[in-house]
């Protein structure tokens, strides 16, 4: 027998398919939980830090003593206490968290001390017994062997990695993963007799994504794959919550309540209760008899408190059409995923915003009657993967994208110039080839920056952020020719990102691993200086003055010698380039070099010199006796260093 878990950042809900058309929701033994889904994503533990309850019965002891519930921890998992602690993550919790060794998250309960993933495996064993207990699921027989566990759309592998190893802790001989919109998309994929392009908006209590699909439906098989992914991974149900909380406690004047963990667990559970009922009511009210306090919200409190998070909800849409290359008025269907789905304020903001876009009057008619889709926001993560689990459905061969992000490489010699190696929203697995040559026959050494490029949207426009994740060496035997290194770039199945130097000239190479682990230190960039894609691999890629070696004092004539190089470049690309555009800012680039006065801007002149030789060669617009010629001119200046 096979299962499929949606394992939630609050709630986690189960499936088994025993047909094709015979999905069923696996129940917990406490019963059906109040909050849509059966197995909150909650573990009590006691003074000594000891298990004592999974589930609704541990979300039911938070009230009493939150710092022994630990809850929240898919926020958590993957990621490093300082990054944690960066993204505000530490401060929605009322257990305590520390620094463990390696820079990780430990979770300190009582005298006992739990790795996030330690904490899903309890969730997970709990839906494991409960699956296979026939007083509580009748139909359970067999041997439980595989689960499909479904994760955020942009959870890389040092996120997803911890999740299949506590999945496999707890007995399941065979684990995958499944995005979560690609699960919700093949439920409702069912439901259609044609091809589609959806946008799948899932909300859930801990992350966004925004997911472009192509549901293909071939002889009744329903063939799903991503196109593109957006979202945003800080942004939930969650985050209602504290924004609420914050509005309350100002709102009732109880700021001398804030440092009180057990009064913020009631005050917390009691909003989440609330918002659940205004979804569906103008007003909700609680009595909190031991403070004399009775709190009133209406709907429309709610959504203006709410309106800065909603309109961060905009953003990850535009982002992802985008990124799809597609306009609004082609997407065919909406699918809403979530708990938070279900607040009018949400989908009266996704509605506006795709009106805005130019969406289908159809759509937009779809999204006012979306509760009579057939499709349970709260259920259908969990059956997708039960029916692929079951292996009822065909999925693109690991079609999804490989997140928000896009590795680069430096343009070689331009400390501001980086190429897209792995662009944004790439198929998986890929791999990729770049050349590139330093000027210097001497050189014993190619040093070059990695960086992550991440997309984000800012006032209707799709705009990058730039971390820079590291710097690499290749260290080579000098063959007293000006070396040429490829580097390969390579995202496996499993989202591992493996790069390769190989020095083309001896065929000595050096491999660098689980790179996708690094999170790195965000840097300022032009983005209108990015070039978009790589130009082409192998001997067709960037060539530049890349680890030349040491760098002494400049002379007068080695900077006169490079403006006349660059002169002669820039000659011959605004006589023979059709683009004027590209040709008028290559001139003015040579004007700012020619009033270079300091000598030791003589390498930075000599890069710049580097890119316009690349741009000639790559269009075919010089020969290659000609290249050659510049290029020796270019590393005998450098070379008389």
């Amino acid at each position: 027998m096979n299962i499929g878990i949606d394992l939630g950042t609050f709630n986690s809900a189960a499936a088994v398919t025993l047909g094709r058309d015979n999905v069923m929701m696996i129940e917990n033994k406490l019963g059906e939980s109040p909050y849509g889904k059966n197995f909150p994503s909650f573990v009590q533990f006691d003074h000594n830090g000891q298990k004592q309850a999974v589930g609704m019965l541990a979300k039911s002891w938070q009230v009493r003593n939150p710092k022994l519930v630990i809850w929240g921890v898919k926020r958590l998992i993957g990621l490093s206490y300082d990054e944690a602690v960066r993204r505000g993550e530490l401060k929605r919790f009322q257990y305590d968290i520390e620094k463990g060794p390696g820079g990780g998250i430990l979770i300190k309960v009582g005298e006992e001390r739990y790795a996030p993933s330690q904490i899903l495996e309890y969730i997970l064993l709990e839906i494991k017994e409960d699956t296979m207990n026939p007083r509580v699921n009748g139909w359970a027989t067999g041997k439980l062997e595989k689960v499909v566990i479904s994760v955020p759309a942009y959870f890389d592998a040092t996120r997803i990695t911890p999740i299949k190893e506590a999945a496999k802790n707890v007995g399941f001989n065979e684990v995958e993963t499944i995005k979560e919109p690609t699960a919700a998309a093949i439920v409702y994929g069912l439901k259609l007799d044609k091809d589609a392009k959806i946008l799948t908006f899932d909300l859930g209590a801990g992350t966004l994504d925004v997911t472009i699909m192509l549901l293909l439906n071939e002889g009744g098989n329903i063939i799903p794959g991503e196109l593109c992914t957006s979202g945003n991974e800080a942004l939930g149900g969650i985050d209602m919550d504290d924004m609420l909380k914050s509005y309350i406690i100002k709102k009732y004047e109880l700021s001398e309540m804030e440092n009180d963990p057990r009064f913020i667990s009631i005050l917390k559970n009691e909003i989440e209760l609330m918002k659940i009922e205004l979804s569906f009511r103008e007003s909700a009210s609680r009595n909190f008899p031991d403070k004399k306090l009775v709190v009133d919200l209406t709907r429309k409190e709610l959504e203006e408190v709410l309106k800065p998070l909603l309109e961060k909800c905009r953003g990850p849409i535009r982002v992802a059409l985008d990124q799809a290359n597609l306009k609004a008025n082609q997407l065919d269907h909406v699918l809403l995923v979530g708990g938070p789905v279900y607040m009018p304020c949400v989908r009266a903001t996704i509605k506006d915003e795709l009106k805005k876009l130019g969406a289908k009057i159809e759509l937009l008619q779809e999204l006012e009657i979306w509760e009579q889709k057939g499709v349970n926001p709260m259920e259908c993560v969990a059956q997708g993967a039960s029916l692929s689990a079951g292996g009822f459905v065909k999925i693109y061969d690991i079609k999804d994208p490989n997140g928000y992000g896009t590795i680069c490489w430096p343009v070689p010699g331009f400390a501001d110039y980086f190429y897209s190696i792995i662009p944004v929203n790439s198929s998986y697995p890929i791999k990729r080839v770049m050349g590139i040559q330093s000027l210097n026959p001497k050189a014993l050494r190619v040093q070059i920056p990695l960086v992550k490029k991440l997309a984000y949207n800012e006032s209707g426009h799709t705009m990058y952020r730039y971390y820079r994740l590291g710097e690499y060496d290749c260290y080579i035997k000098s063959t007293g020719e000006s070396p040429l290194i490829d580097i390969t770039m390579e995202l496996n199945s499993d989202k591992d990102l493996i790069t390769t130097f190989t020095h083309r000239q001896t065929r000595e190479s050096v491999r660098f691993e689980k790179l996708d682990e690094l999170k790195g230190e965000e840097i300022s960039l032009q983005e209108d200086k990015q070039p978009d894609v790589l130009p082409g691999p192998g001997n067709g890629g960037p060539v530049g003055p890349v680890g030349s070696g040491d760098v002494g004092g400049w002379s007068q004539k080695q900077l006169d010698d490079a403006k006349h190089v660059a002169q002669m470049l820039v000659d011959d690309f605004a006589e023979h380039s059709q683009d004027k555009k590209v040709t008028n800012k290559k001139i003015e680039l040579l004007g700012l070099i020619q009033e270079s006065k300091e000598p030791n801007d003589t390498r930075f002149i000599i890069r710049r010199v580097q890119e316009l030789l690349n741009l000639l060669k790559n269009a075919s617009n010089i020969s290659e006796s000609e290249f050659l010629k510049h290029l020796e001119s270019l590393r005998k200046i450098e070379q008389s260093n």
